[in-house]
């Protein structure tokens, strides 16, 4: 995490505007002296999310939702912490400076830094393919596809110009160095000399997900160019094909609103989606769908997924694999089933909007799409049975046990086949049965994390997360040192202010508990259901230290230290704290 200097904290602070940051996202309307909206984090027919002009604070009255601009970001469009800082920074026309050398490349260039590099080289890229003769076959190409100037110019396409050396000159009166270009990953060696690396190739931006420009993706134009049909930026301290999903800047607020996500394979693809209004739309960058992908959609509350991978055999394997890692952590995975020759681009280009929308409403569940993929329909009776062993195998590998056992019993129902000729024996039994007889199985650190993750994030009932904190936790019980220190910080400025300010914690904070707190922002939970869980972590917590407490006083009996009658006593304090069992208290007027 970015560790800023707690001036540019304050003056960030002190320049947002929240009625200017909130109305960019949903319809402020002004009445009287405050702002009112339909509340954007629940359903409702008359406003009663509100903003005073002035304050730093939003509430609503209805879900008592409550928080700054940083809280509404994260909460609003899945911002990380450290994004929510920075999209106001760049709001705010301020620049944050950073501690000295934190987070900077090898080189000693600074992320913010490579980022307006990065955008530099990308206006160049697009400025050659639309205004210059070295872009003409580009753009032949591209009108080919039927992508016009329009598309171009909303997606910032570009051109590597496939002339020698003008890249390298263009950059040099720009300011950038060779090691600047190197660092960048936009140049390559050949020989003594540094190249472009994309040369010769349309250049797609590939951006984070506010929009800032990470790297590149490039497709050669002709089949005779060298390498493969797309090559992307090498690994750099932006850059990192495995985590990166392609159009999220254009797709994140429409994926956090509506919990879908749908996925295709090339960058064409998703961008002709995108610009058709499937604006939840994103691509990997010409890697295999995999965890941290998945990862990032859980980040931003997805919980159903639509495939669209290309018709053909390659498609097809995709989709089975991709889906296979969805549905194991749990994702409602749905595949679209494009005909042989076709491809998302290629489908809307040729038969409209409609026939793709007509594609995602006939989507297949997972099962369906793999029971058919196994060959699990075959009329041989050996290759049925042998098929679905085989996709009972896969399911079986998937970590929750109660989903492996309710997908064994779709597949058992929908192929006709005696559910216990599906399930494994002994091991998952034994693996299940040992989890459960474990309770005290989550780290200690993930039991104090849990605590203080939902303080952070406690604008939607504040003053009742922290007087439920209050009443039920001392601090003391905290087994973990930065988790009990950044609680401590939460409730002096809880206590101070009213409510929890992100950016005076953020100030407020040390280099570990900044990392804390960077870490605790990617965590992966369910908000929607923050009041239910956040009473789970509490009774855990409670339970912990309920179990440490009777260990402590068995440990004293079994020691051989005690005298008779101060067993006694340790016997008769073990049996009052046994029989006493955790329970949460709730504020008087709050309905448990």
């Amino acid at each position: 995490m970015a560790r800023y200097t707690k001036e540019s904290l304050e003056e960030l602070k002190s320049r947002v505007d929240l009625v200017d940051v909130i109305g960019s996202h949903i319809d402020l309307k002004r009445m009287g002296t405050a702002y009112k909206a339909l509340c954007p984090f629940h359903d409702e027919k008359s406003p009663s999310f509100v903003v005073q002009k002035g304050e730093s604070h939003y509430h609503c009255f209805g879900c008592s939702a409550h928080g700054d601009a940083i809280a509404f970001l994260m909460e609003h469009l899945g911002y990380s912490f450290t994004d929510a800082i920075e999209h106001l920074a760049e709001r705010s026309g301020i620049v944050m400076e950073q501690e000295k050398g934190d987070n900077a490349s090898k080189t000693g260039l600074s992320f913010s830094s490579m980022k307006e590099s990065l955008a530099q080289v990308s206006e160049f890229y697009h400025f050659i393919l639309l205004r210059t003769e070295a872009g003409k076959k580009a753009r032949a190409y591209l009108q080919a596809r039927g992508l016009g100037t329009e598309f171009i110019r909303f997606f910032q396409i570009g051109f590597s110009p496939d002339v020698p050396g003008l890249f390298s000159k263009a950059m040099q009166k720009m300011g950038m160095s060779e090691k600047t270009l190197k660092e960048l990953g936009v140049v390559s060696n050949a020989g003594s000399m540094n190249r472009d690396l994309f040369y010769g190739r349309i250049v797609f931006p590939v951006c984070d997900a506010m929009g800032r420009v990470v790297g590149f993706s490039a497709r050669k134009i002709e089949e005779s160019q060298m390498g493969g049909k797309y090559i992307n930026t090498p690994k750099t301290p932006l850059f990192t094909k495995s985590k990166l999903l392609f159009g999220l800047n254009y797709s994140r607020k429409k994926m956090v609103k509506t919990k879908k996500a749908l996925i295709v394979e090339g960058q064409i693809d998703a961008l002709t989606l995108i610009h058709a209004g499937f604006d939840y739309t994103v691509a990997t960058l010409g890697t295999a769908f995999g965890e941290q992908h998945i990862d990032e959609l859980v980040k931003l509350g997805v919980k159903e997924v639509i495939l669209a991978m290309d018709g053909d055999e390659a498609g097809r394997k995709a989709a089975l694999k991709s889906g296979d890692l969805l549905q194991s952590r749990g994702l409602v995975t749905l595949v679209c089933k494009l005909e042989e020759s076709e491809d998302p681009d290629t489908l809307i280009r040729l038969k409209g909007k409609d026939a793709f929308e007509k594609k995602i409403e006939e989507a297949e569940d997972f099962l369906s799409f793999a029971m058919e993929a196994y060959g699990v329909f075959a009329k041989e009776p050996a290759q049925k049975v042998q098929a679905a062993h085989s996709l009972a195998t896969l399911i079986r590998a998937w970590k929750d046990p109660i989903l492996v056992h309710e997908t064994l019993k779709a597949l058992a129902e929908k192929a006709h086949l005696p559910l216990h000729l599906l399930q494994e024996v002994a091991p998952r039994r034994l693996q299940v049965i040992k989890s459960l007889s474990n309770p005290d199985s989550p780290s200690v650190s993930a039991v104090d994390e849990d605590i203080v993750y939902w303080l952070i994030h406690s604008s939607m009932r504040p003053a009742f997360f922290f007087e439920m904190a209050e009443l039920n936790i001392e601090k003391e019980a905290f087994q973990d040192v930065h988790c009990q220190r950044l609680f401590e910080l939460c409730v002096m400025l809880f206590k101070e202010k009213g409510s929890l300010d992100l950016i005076t914690l953020c100030s407020e904070a040390d280099d570990e508990i900044s990392l804390l707190i960077d870490k605790l922002s990617k965590k992966r939970v369910n908000r929607d259901k923050a009041k239910v869980l956040y009473e789970k972590a509490l009774l855990k917590f409670k339970e912990r230290a309920w179990l440490k407490e009777r260990e402590a006083i068995k440990l004293k009996i079994q020691s051989g230290a005690c005298s008779d009658e101060e067993v006694l006593e340790l016997v008769r304090a073990f049996d009052k704290i046994k029989n006493s069992l955790p329970k949460l208290v709730f504020p008087e007027l709050s309905m448990p």
